[in-house]
C-alpha cells in the first residue's frame, strides 16, 4: 500500500505546479495560448508513456498461467463477476462527488466569496499536496494486518462527503482553504486502496484487467457528472448546489461500499 501511495503522489506533485501556473499563462497569453503551451506539456506524456513496458521474466511467464490464457476467456472471467460492476459503480458516485467539488471550488471562491483568481487556483494545490502526504500516511495504514480496507474506504469517503456538504455554509477564504484539505486529506483513499478490493474481487491473476475495467467504466460513465452539476448550478443560479450533489455522490458510494464488500478479515485485511 506505501508502494501504491508514493506512486501516485507525481500526479499531485503535477497538479500542485500546475493550478497556479495555468492561470498564470492565463493572464500573459491568453486562453488560447494557455492551451498551446499546455498542448505542448501533454505531448510530452505521450512520449513517456511510450516508453512504459511491461517488465516480465521468462520464468515468469512460463509459471503464470494467465499468461497464457487467450485475451478473450481472461475478459470473460472478469466481466462475469457482478462485484467488479458494482464497485465500478461506486467509483462512479466516489468520483463524480471530488470532481463536483474540484470543478466548482474555484468559482465558489471568486464569485461567492470575492476571492481573486490565483487566490483560487491555489485550492487545486493545497489539494495536490495533501493528497500527496495523505496517500502515503494511508499507505502505511493500509500495510498493517488488522486494518479493515473497507472501513478505511467508508469511513474517509463519508468524511469526504461530509466536507464537500459543509462547503456550502463557509463563508470566508479561510475556512475554504481548510475544508479543502480535510476533504483532501480523506479522499485520497479513494485512488489507492481500492486495488487491494479489486484484487479480492478477480484474483491477482486477472488484477490488471479489473482494474482496468474499473477505471475505464468509472471514467467514462463518471464523465457525465460534473456536466450534470453544472446544468443544476446554470439552472438555479447558485454555484452551492454543487456542492449539496457532490456530497450526496460522495456519502451515497461511501456506504454503498459496505453493500458490495462484506467486511469480513479473509477478504479486506491487508
Amino acid at each position: 500500500m506505501v508502494a501504491l501511495g508514493l506512486s501516485q503522489t507525481g500526479s499531485g506533485l503535477g497538479t500542485l505546479a500546475l493550478a497556479p501556473l495555468i492561470q498564470i499563462l492565463v493572464d500573459f497569453y491568453g486562453w488560447r495560448g494557455a492551451l498551446l503551451l499546455l498542448g505542448g506539456l501533454s505531448l510530452n506524456c505521450a512520449v513517456a508513456a511510450a516508453l512504459v513496458r511491461p517488465i516480465y521474466l521468462k520464468s515468469d511467464i512460463t509459471a503464470d498461467p494467465k499468461k497464457k490464457n487467450p485475451t478473450a476467456e481472461v475478459l470473460c472471467r472478469v466481466v462475469s463477476k457482478p462485484k467488479l460492476w458494482l464497485a465500478s459503480f461506486v467509483l462512479v458516485l466516489v468520483y463524480s462527488g471530488l470532481k463536483g467539488y474540484l470543478s466548482f471550488v474555484i468559482s465558489f471562491a471568486t464569485d461567492v466569496l470575492g476571492s481573486g483568481e490565483l487566490e483560487a487556483t491555489f485550492l487545486l494545490s493545497i489539494y495536490s499536496l495533501v493528497t500527496m502526504i495523505s496517500r502515503i500516511i494511508f499507505g502505511v495504514i493500509g500495510d498493517r494486518k488488522k486494518v479493515s480496507i473497507i472501513w478505511v474506504i467508508v469511513i474517509t469517503e463519508f468524511i469526504s462527503g461530509l466536507m464537500i456538504g459543509v462547503a456550502w455554509f463557509i463563508k470566508g477564504y479561510a475556512l475554504l482553504a481548510v475544508n479543502c484539505s480535510v476533504m483532501s486529506f480523506f479522499s485520497s483513499v479513494s485512488h489507492t486502496f481500492y486495488v487491494p478490493v479489486v484484487a479480492g474481487i478477480v484474483g491477482e491473476r486477472d488484477l490488471e484487467w479489473g482494474i482496468g475495467i474499473v477505471g475505464f467504466v468509472s471514467s467514462v460513465v463518471g464523465s457525465g457528472a460534473v456536466p450534470l452539476i453544472g446544468f443544476v448550478v446554470d439552472s438555479s443560479g447558485e454555484v452551492k448546489w454543487a456542492f449539496a450533489i457532490s456530497a450526496i455522490f460522495m456519502v451515497i458510494g461511501s456506504l454503498l461500499n459496505l453493500f458490495l464488500f462484506p467486511p469480513k478479515p479473509d477478504e479486506t485485511a491487508v
